[in-house]
């Protein structure tokens, strides 16, 4: 995938602003194209920054770790279909490896209609500064990035302290608990990247850091196509109803295809097929009579089957469950009875000890006997055990 030059980026104090990496300029107009042309760069302040170690080199393990993390952040974010969250190995030592997690919290706001070509992180497009802490504003608000091994390892929103005295040392106590975390390694350099209007003292910062520099925002850069790179979920919807329009389509013009060829095919045995229909109407005319017959019989022996046996019948289920759960703080989410043989349900328990007692006590109960239980591997989202059960009739088959 060959990205585009010109990237969709936050800018001060216009809110968003067109840049060209070819000619390294922000334009004063965006162009009037399709927004796939543009690369779209995610606001610092939409996203989430996660520094961590790991206790493995394996890239396996190290994804299904970052996967715990992301489902356990505190903040409920929806997964899927896209890919909101990516990490970044940034370096390796003594069997661990330190990562660096992003999150997206929000969809993108720019205006406009249609998807960008891409989207990454705003860090993605700045160049990281060697083993320094670099600071910006970023809609409005002051930003902090901190680097390790030549790569972001982590970024930070430091809003709009009151005055750059208090910028200064939110910056020191961030940079020194990413110092105690092993993150990164005596940073001890801070460049601050500003315009003309974001002007700011150097000298505030020297208390905490022997080296302060002040530079121009540096020329933003086309990322890596996999470095970074945030799939936003109404994109990854867009382009799944995509693929199914396109698949219909070609289903369709198959179907047309396949019409076509036996409509000729008819067309050329039409007496014979004609003949034919109306000897397989007439045996079917015949046959309805007895099909009535068949179906009257096979309804009478299904009510007096719910007649001979109301241990069967699904409010008398889903009642000796009831009966079962008792007071133990269990709730069913979903009951279905499938051909009078099959039960499945959903459960919910409080904890994994009142889930192994309902199970027990679902297994020795004398009127829920009829069925065989068959319990799923518990999953624990937010504290709740929740656990499927499907029950099958015992018959002479199920017992061989």
């Amino acid at each position: 995938m060959r990205l585009s030059n010109q990237i969709i980026a936050p800018s001060e104090p216009e809110g968003w602003a067109c840049y060209d990496i070819g000619r390294k300029k922000w334009l004063a107009d965006r162009p009037g194209r399709s927004r796939s042309n543009y690369l779209y760069a995610i606001p610092s302040q939409d996203m989430v920054s996660i520094p961590k170690w790991i206790n493995s080199t394996d890239p396996a393990v190290i994804a299904g770790i970052v996967q715990t993390e992301i489902e356990t952040y505190p903040i409920e974010v929806e997964l899927e279909p896209g890919t909101v969250y990516t990490h970044e190995l940034i370096r390796q030592s003594g069997g661990r490896s330190l990562v660096h997690i992003v999150l997206m919290l929000r969809e993108p706001e720019a205006s406009g209609s249609g998807h960008f070509q891409a989207y990454f992180p705003q860090v993605a497009y700045l160049p990281p500064p060697p083993d320094s802490v670099a600071l910006w504003r970023e809609g409005g608000v002051w930003v902090a990035g901190h680097t390790a091994n030549n790569r972001w390892a982590h970024f930070t929103l430091l809003g709009n302290p009151k005055s750059p005295q208090a910028l200064a040392g939110s910056l020191m106590r961030t940079s020194a608990e990413l110092m105690l975390k092993e993150v990164t390694t005596g940073t001890d350099s801070v460049v601050i990247w500003t315009d003309e209007d974001d002007a700011i003292d150097p000298a505030v910062f020297r208390p905490h850091f022997s080296e302060v520099a002040v530079a121009p925002r540096p020329a933003l850069r086309k990322p890596s196509v996999d470095s970074y790179r945030i799939i936003p979920n109404s994109v990854a919807r867009a382009t799944q109803q995509k693929k199914k329009r396109d698949e219909n389509i070609q289903f369709a013009f198959l179907i047309l295809i396949m019409i076509l060829l036996a409509a000729g095919f008819l067309a050329f045995d039409l007496r014979k097929r004609t003949k034919r229909n109306a000897e397989v109407q007439a045996e079917l005319m015949a046959l309805q009579p007895v099909a009535a017959e068949i179906s009257g019989i096979q309804a009478r022996w299904q009510a007096l089957d719910s007649i001979s046996t109301p241990a069967r019948s699904p409010l008398e289920v889903l009642y000796q469950l009831s009966k079962v759960a008792g007071e133990r703080g269990i709730r069913f989410s979903s009951f279905e009875m499938r051909d009078e043989s099959t039960v499945i349900f959903d459960m919910q328990a409080g904890s994994m000890q009142d889930a192994t007692a309902f199970e027990a006590k679902l297994e020795n109960s004398k009127e829920l006997g009829l069925y065989r239980w068959v319990f799923s591997s518990p999953r624990s989202p937010k504290g709740i055990v929740t656990r499927s059960c499907t029950g099958e009739l015992i018959t002479e088959s199920t017992d061989e």
